[in-house]
């Protein structure tokens, strides 16, 4: 299927590209309409993440870029816009002299192209949710909008004001101006290195990552992140998956966090039932590693079906009705388990997608046409468990950084 837009400013590109990234990222293509409660329990348990980010160290890289650009007399958004581009693209071609583990737009890179989704795309609601950008409201373009509203409102009021004769105004202009943008915009750490370009890596500095462990700990208090981060729980981030993780934190846990993670497992295992459903019709029954999952699943399945699927709308404010009754009619079947029941299950999988995506473009409607050992609609939920153990990793890793 091909997409197409009419590309009328850069922030309503890109929006269109947020929709695109989603429908391409692994996990997230959503036959079944999982995702608020996929998304919505990845945001209580790791805030500002996203399945696309790739290392801590670009929570900084982005506002260094941005705080540099600021003090440049670049008075239009769209130039702005350009520049910070420019100048990402370099920041990529600097990391990878050194590695090429988690620099975004790496192929790209490496044909001589740039990304379309930049770093500052990517990262912008983590800044935000971690207090490193100020205005937890403001979106990256609005941002670029401000800033440069700022710098034409500070230059005409400086024509209106009396300056020593022997004073380098361009020098004192972007020194004034730094201080204003610092003031407004930005949370940056103390030691905050001016020529952070020339010295950069991917990894986290000492001060980066104490830093920014302070900013998730201090913005997010009651997340797993920060709890894992306060705690230095650095053994957790080895964990094969949520489930892994979750286990061994549940004994660590204070009772609101611990409520979370058993509803979010709960809900993980009941909705992992109906995928592997999804997976034998569309296979016609042939998918060999779906069918002896189905067995597994089979025999505890009343057990996985008791799910309190009310309380977990209700924690995440999730007010999806037919994704209510979708969940809440296959537990009533499962819960019966007969083969009867599990008929009326495929057809509610059926007739949910095609509800979601029309008949046309349902997998369900053109079963036994997809290779049939091929894994579809998603295993289990891991609340982007792995990105978000990434760059706890990176955050430990440069803690532990001697500070000389």
């Amino acid at each position: 299927m091909e997409l197409g837009w009419v590309d009328f400013s850069k922030s309503e590109r890109a929006k269109v590209l947020d929709v695109i990234n989603l429908l391409a990222e692994k996990e997230t293509l959503d036959e079944l309409g999982i995702g608020p409660i996929r998304d919505g329990f990845a945001n209580i348990f790791f805030p500002g993440t996203s399945t696309i980010q790739t290392r801590a160290k670009y929570f900084l890289i982005v506002p260094y870029a941005l705080s540099d650009l600021e003090r440049t007399n670049i008075s239009d958004p769209q130039k702005l816009a350009e520049e910070m581009d420019k100048l990402e693209m370099l920041c990529g071609e600097i990391l990878l002299k050194t590695s090429d583990e988690g620099v975004i737009g790496a192929r790209n890179l490496k044909a001589g192209r740039w990304v379309k989704r930049t770093p500052a795309d990517i990262y912008w609601s983590g800044l935000r949710t971690y207090g490193i950008f100020t205005n937890d409201r403001m979106t990256y373009y609005e941002y670029l909008k401000a800033s440069c509203l700022i710098k034409s409102q500070k230059k005409a009021m400086k024509q209106h004001l009396n300056r020593k004769e022997d004073a380098d105004e361009g020098e004192k202009d972007d020194a004034d101006a730094g201080n204003l943008f610092d003031m407004l915009f930005w949370k940056l750490p103390e030691q905050h290195d001016d020529n952070w370009l020339e010295n950069l890596q991917i990894e986290l500095t000492h001060s980066e990552a104490v830093f920014l462990k302070r900013r998730i700990i201090e913005s997010c208090p009651n997340s797993l992140m920060a709890f894992i981060l306060d705690n230095n729980l650095r053994t957790i981030t080895y964990c094969e998956g949520f489930n892994d993780m979750a286990d061994a934190l549940l004994p660590l846990l204070p009772d609101n966090m611990k409520n979370d993670i058993l509803l979010a497992k709960s809900a993980s295992e009941f909705i992992y039932g109906i995928r592997i459903r999804y997976n034998i019709i569309l296979s016609q029954g042939l998918n060999d590693e779906a069918n002896k999952e189905w067995e597994i699943f089979k025999t505890n399945m009343a057990k996985n079906a008791d799910v309190d699927i009310g309380a977990i709308f209700a924690r995440l404010l999730t007010r999806d009705h037919g994704l209510y009754r979708f969940l809440t009619n296959v537990q009533k079947l499962m819960k019966i388990g007969n083969d009867e029941a599990i008929a009326e299950i495929d057809r509610l999988i059926i007739n949910r997608e095609c509800a979601l995506k029309t008949k046309s473009r349902a997998k369900l409607q053109r079963a036994g046409e997809f290779p049939t050992e091929a894994w579809f609609c998603g295993r289990r939920l891991d609340y982007r468990f792995y990105n978000a153990m990434k760059i706890i990793r990176d955050i430990f890793d440069g803690e532990a950084v001697s500070n000389a």
